[in-house]
């Protein structure tokens, strides 16, 4: 039977609660009672005026629609943006409570999911830069923009069907127009204006995920943070030459810097910015980055960490937890482009990747050639068959899997191939907990964790574990 106080958490009702710490997913946590609210828009310390949007049997949701007493780690936001755009969703925090919910974090679903109680989770090393950290940012055109409070009082604003921004969260049909993102350089936000005033007086129409019509669908910026590189594809519906042949001449004379000009083609109902083929405009298919000694080939739709200053650190992390001595044989599983493979390869006698996804190796062997490294080799294939067909024990396995973690048949060949040292580094603590759980139920012990912080303003965190033989 639901107490005074809980019946009171009712659907539509609007109440105080006091919040005293912060979820995974970035949402305050509030108790009334022992019954918890999860509260959008407030952090640890707030006590908040919040609206139930939600109610379930053990737990509600709400939004902070007045914030009656602000946390301490209250800070202003930078971004003009902020609360509307839902990229940077703690720029109101300050960085360093930022790095402990992160660890919070990190050390309740280790608890909570992987059953390590005795574990104490370090403070997550921070990310060199806050501010203008990220090496790649995607922008989408539309023809619906998302207007802010401001603008519904701007007549032209309200009645204009163009905009190049960011989707707003949760509605993919809408467009919040960016002039200004301090997610990247003063350059890219100086070109993302450029071309945001060519398309618009272009006389074509942005692209209309309603009727899938329209020619101007993506802008994708990346910029080398460690060389002078910058690619800029400007991703079409179809090819019309006569249209990006005087884009080309007037945003290279205007932007001598760019080093890669593309225009991608997509004419996928997907709104995902990935082109079916390209047309290299100027310059060189790729860009190249570095990471440590190595430098790396990116092409406009491979990966490549976003934010090159903590992948390095993340990577040196790696390759600490690894604790090699040069004879090793190492695996690096879910490989991907190779980068931490190349990262650690003069630290081992010899690296072997395997990877699913065949681009992606191609990218991994492009840059073991670059490097013109002589221990690395990338595989092609589904690891667990990979693997057996090898026929080697190596002494360090290095695993970096996709958010959703390790599938058990992996795991399973992971426990059969017993190697000495498994170096797990994940972009999901919560799945990371499970599938260690399930390593440290047969025959290994944690040793060492060190979260790293790549997304400064996000809840997001990546994390390091190394594991031992028990």
């Amino acid at each position: 039977m639901e107490s005074t106080q809980e019946m009171t958490v009712q659907k539509g009702a609007e109440i105080e609660l006091s919040v005293d710490s912060v979820s995974f997913g970035g949402q305050g946590i509030a108790r009334v009672n022992d019954f918890v609210v999860f509260v959008n828009g407030a952090i640890t310390g707030d006590h908040v005026l919040a609206k139930i949007i939600k109610k379930k049997k053990s737990f509600a949701e709400a939004v902070a629609i007045n914030i009656i007493k602000p946390s301490i780690d209250r800070t202003n936001p930078e971004c003009e943006l902020f609360g509307t755009c839902g990229g940077c969703r703690w720029q109101d925090v300050v960085y360093g409570a930022q790095l402990e919910f992160k660890r919070q974090n990190v050390q309740e679903v280790f608890e909570r999911i992987g059953g390590f109680t005795d574990i104490q989770i370090p403070k997550p090393i921070g990310s060199k830069e806050i501010y203008r950290y990220r090496n790649k940012m995607e922008f989408t055109f539309g023809d619906r923009p998302w207007l802010t409070a401001n603008a519904l009082f701007d007549a032209d604003r309200r009645s204009d069907p163009f905009a190049l921004g960011l989707h707003v969260p949760q509605r993919f049909d809408k467009v919040l127009p960016v002039r200004h993102c301090h997610l990247q350089s003063t350059l890219a936000n100086d070109i993302l204006n450029f071309v945001g005033d060519f398309t618009r007086h272009s006389g074509l129409p942005p692209y209309s995920v309603k009727d899938h019509s329209g020619f101007w669908r993506f802008l994708v910026i990346r910029e080398s943070k460690r060389t002078s590189d910058l690619m800029i594809n400007l991703i079409t519906s179809e090819e019309r030459p006569e249209v990006m042949t005087p884009f080309r001449d007037q945003i290279i004379s205007k932007f001598p810097q760019i080093t890669s000009l593309i225009n991608g083609i997509s004419s996928k109902k997907a709104q995902v910015a990935f082109s079916d083929y390209e047309v290299l405009l100027h310059g060189s298919p790729f860009i190249i980055e570095k990471l440590g000694d190595f430098e790396f080939e990116i092409s406009s739709n491979a990966f490549f960490q976003t934010n090159t200053l903590a992948a390095e650190t993340l990577y040196q992390i790696a390759l600490e937890f690894a604790e090699l001595k040069g004879h090793e044989l190492v695996y690096d599983l879910y490989c991907g482009t190779g980068s931490i493979g190349i990262f650690i390869s003069k630290f081992a006698q010899k690296v072997i990747g395997i990877e699913l996804i065949e681009a992606s190796v191609e990218n991994a062997r492009k840059n073991v050639k670059h490097n013109r490294i002589s221990n690395c080799e990338f595989l092609l294939g589904d690891l667990r068959k990979t693997i057996r067909q090898l026929h080697q024990t190596p002494d360090v396995v290095i695993v970096d899997p996709p958010r959703s973690g390790m599938h058990e048949d992996v795991i399973d060949t992971l426990l059969e191939l017993a190697p000495p040292v498994i170096v797990y580094v994940s972009c999901n603590p919560s799945t990371q907990a499970r599938d260690l759980a399930l390593l440290c139920q047969a025959h290994y012990r944690i040793d060492k964790v060190q979260p790293v912080d790549m997304f400064p303003h996000t809840y997001h965190i990546e994390n390091v574990v190394r594991l031992v033989q028990s």
